[in-house]
């Protein structure tokens, strides 16, 4: 029997000038029967004190004290301690909005759900933000409290959507139930958790409110750092591991073109933010993958435009600077054709 409905778990590491507006994000919730696991992996500063002050004062906060071994291991470290019917992960330099728990508790209940997808809004620089959201194939006249799908309704999103976990309430059974645990590789840690779960989850609800508040602000951020560095190449281990898993699930010949655009997108991604002291190594791993693919004309065909031009590139390029230039002129030829069209568009339409 669940001690309380819905537990969230918050890693902390080094973040005492955030905490504030996370945690009280967590206290003015409208929904009032929940655990906040806080679990300080090992925070060299404030961090700890300021958990211990708020724990004093609002019983249903937990503290847990660890030593650093990164957010996956303190994520699973929270699951073990967890006590709730469902569980959200919560980063500690995020927030949720007041309603948060209420509403997807009821969307959680009304459809038995193993997982809800709900969205986010992501905070950058100079006020820019971004409408983080789900592409969900829904009806018109869909009533969502009454609504539930698995991966084969939605296919794209068991790889190419939206990974992190952060965006879902997970019910507790289901995650044991399936032993699903995150990676402790440091960087993108959940991709393979995300994974797991979307292909697991029998009944999969969907409330398309921004409920998340992601900050994407700091410069020192993991999430904005890793990605230009040679930490961003544990990505070409998790696709090895996430092809074991789906050929260990007889889901690989499925899900094929599933993972060929999600390689090929994710080694896109690292390649136009990776910093230029890193770019030949990247090089050498991209195309060291894409080389053991094996794509034929069908399967590249089958990609998105600019996968097709990454890809095939790639191939074709000895080093890092014939990548640069031939996606170049790809580049321009594609808006050379592009601006024909239109000009063929206004000439026929002026007929």
């Amino acid at each position: 029997m669940s001690e309380c409905k819905i537990s969230i778990i918050i890693p902390v590491y080094n973040k005492e000038g955030y905490l504030d507006r996370c945690l009280q994000s967590v206290l003015s919730q409208s929904f009032k029967d929940y655990e906040a696991i806080c679990v300080d992996d090992g925070s060299d500063d404030l961090s700890l004190n300021v958990l211990k002050e708020y724990a004093y004062k609002h019983e249903n906060l937990k503290i847990f004290a660890k030593d650093n071994e990164g957010p996956g291991s303190a994520r699973n470290y929270g699951l073990d301690k967890a006590s709730g019917e469902y569980v959200l992960f919560l980063d500690a330099d995020d927030w949720i909005l007041e309603d948060t728990l209420e509403k997807l508790y009821d969307t959680a209940t009304s459809n038995d759900s193993d997982l809800v997808l709900f969205n986010a809004t992501e905070y950058y620089k100079d006020n820019v933000t971004k409408e983080r959201t789900y592409h969900v194939h829904l009806d018109d006249d869909v009533d969502l409290d009454s609504f539930s799908f698995d991966y084969n309704n939605n296919i794209n999103l068991v790889m190419n959507g939206y990974h992190i976990v952060c965006t879902k309430l997970h019910r507790l059974g289901f995650i044991k139930e399936h032993d699903l645990r995150f990676s402790n590789s440091g960087e993108f840690e959940d991709v393979l958790f995300h994974i797991k779960s979307m292909i697991y989850a029998k009944r999969i609800s969907y409330n398309p409110n921004r409920f998340y508040q992601y900050d994407r602000t700091t410069e020192d951020s993991r999430q904005n750092n890793s990605i230009k560095t040679n930490r961003s190449f544990v990505l070409f281990d998790i696709f090895e591991e996430v092809s074991d898993f789906l050929t260990s699930v007889d889901l690989f010949e499925k899900l094929e073109n599933n993972y060929n655009k999600f390689v090929i997108n994710e080694s896109l991604n690292i390649y136009n933010s990776i910093e230029r002291k890193y770019e030949k190594e990247l090089f050498k791993k991209i195309k060291d993958k894409f080389t053991k693919m094996h794509l034929n004309k069908e399967m590249i065909y089958r990609l998105p435009v600019n996968q097709q031009a990454f890809y095939c590139s790639i191939l074709k390029s000895e080093t890092f600077d014939d990548l640069n230039n031939m996606l170049i002129k790809e580049k321009i030829a594609r808006k050379t054709k592009l601006s024909l069209l239109n000009i063929k568009n206004k000439i026929s339409f002026r007929k």
